[in-house]
């Protein structure tokens, strides 16, 4: 599989650790299923896939700090 078939492959995942890196837990989770959809769309259409590793690698970054 290539790097970019990889990459695409797993937005949703992506578009999950996203909204858990930035939500609170509390007060946004009625929107939450909305919200990852929405980014789920605008991730598959992002021309660049650095955009979308760059993406992945701040959300590590978010995760290492909330462990």
């Amino acid at each position: 599989m290539e790097r970019k078939e990889f990459l695409m492959d797993n937005i949703t995942e992506l578009s999950e650790r996203i909204c858990d890196c930035i939500s609170d837990g509390y007060d946004d989770e009625e929107w939450r299923e909305d919200a990852i959809d929405k980014m789920t769309v605008a991730l598959e259409k992002c021309p660049d896939e650095d955009i979308i590793i760059a993406f992945t690698r701040l959300c590590e970054r978010v995760e290492e700090f909330m462990a």
